[in-house]
């Protein structure tokens, strides 16, 4: 995150009369924060809220926490006591603005003056977008095939067809790994009538799935060959073949800038509640317990027939 400070040190915060957050200066002066200088915050995937950031100095950050999307005060009370118990791709900071996610590593809730001030872990290894390798073509779901072959894409190409698949598989539905997928088919039941809203929580996502590392089976995040997502757009709330446009403008790795429209499959609520179902399910059978990041591995009597035929 780049180094600024927006405010330096203040006593309080409260609303104005017309809705405006109004941080009270030490100096004397008093500076409102409309809300054109917010920012959504996302803490895991519970909490999401408006932010005003008031310093950025490395991996050092203040901010003053405002009105909630999704979650709430106690929520985040909860939240600051237990992040250190939570599994890495639980552990997680999302700033709109910045186009950055970090792991924490430090969080304190000054609850007098709804003020957070966190210390984050180093950013993960952006990888070249020119050397993430090749991959099947898809187009509408389907392979595509090319006089008569399996067509392949590679680079930037291969990017922005991983940015499609990367949004449209649900979080949850992988039966390996439930951790991994996206929440923006649920995001689009949920609040589709305000399409401003909708594109800040996908932009999180894109966000997210560009800088954290999701799932025990990932080395690195899906999406790690973008630098920033400069915006994202809903087009329209209408579906086309189970689809949403998304107007997009990124830079790439290498530092490319890129505009355009990317289409993303939306699962239907039937789908969801299934998939929901299903993760709530494999989580109550066979949970393992995570205390402070480690997992604890359950034990398993086993016993062996020594009078079984051997095989080599």
């Amino acid at each position: 995150m780049d180094e600024k400070t927006i405010n330096q040190t203040h006593s309080g915060v409260g609303p104005n009369i017309n809705g405006d957050v109004t941080i009270y200066v030490t100096a004397g002066t008093i500076e409102k924060v409309t809300d054109q200088t917010a920012t959504l915050v996302q803490f895991g995937f519970d909490l999401i809220f408006k932010g005003y950031l008031t310093s950025i100095k490395s991996s050092k950050l203040t901010l003053i926490v405002a009105d909630f999307i999704k979650g709430d005060f106690d929520g985040l009370k909860d939240f600051c006591k237990d992040y250190k118990t939570l599994s890495p791709d639980e552990n997680f900071i999302i700033i709109e603005s910045e186009s950055d996610a970090r792991t924490l590593n430090d969080l304190e809730f000054i609850c007098s003056t709804k003020e957070l001030v966190l210390d984050l872990l180093p950013n993960t290894k952006i990888e070249d977008v020119n050397k993430i390798g090749f991959s099947l073509s898809f187009e509408n779901g389907d392979l595509s095939i090319e006089n008569g072959k399996l067509k392949t894409v590679s680079g930037k190409d291969l990017a922005l067809q991983q940015l499609s698949i990367a949004l449209g598989l649900v979080k949850g539905e992988y039966f390996l790994d439930s951790s991994i997928g996206s929440l923006v088919s649920q995001y689009y039941w949920d609040y589709k009538h305000d399409l401003a809203l909708l594109s800040k929580l996908i932009k999180l996502e894109y966000i997210r799935l560009s800088r954290i590392i999701a799932g025990r089976q990932q080395k690195s995040p899906p999406l790690n060959f973008i630098k920033r997502f400069d915006s994202v757009t809903v087009k329209s709330e209408a579906l086309e073949d189970n689809q949403i446009t998304l107007l997009i403008d990124l830079t790439f790795s290498d530092d490319e800038l890129w505009s355009g429209e990317i289409k993303v499959h939306i699962a239907d609520q039937e789908h969801l509640e299934k998939v929901k179902e299903k993760s709530n399910n494999r989580y109550s059978q066979d949970q393992p317990t995570v205390d402070r990041g480690y997992v604890e591995a359950k034990k398993v009597d086993i016993k062996i027939d020594v009078d079984a035929p051997k095989f080599v």
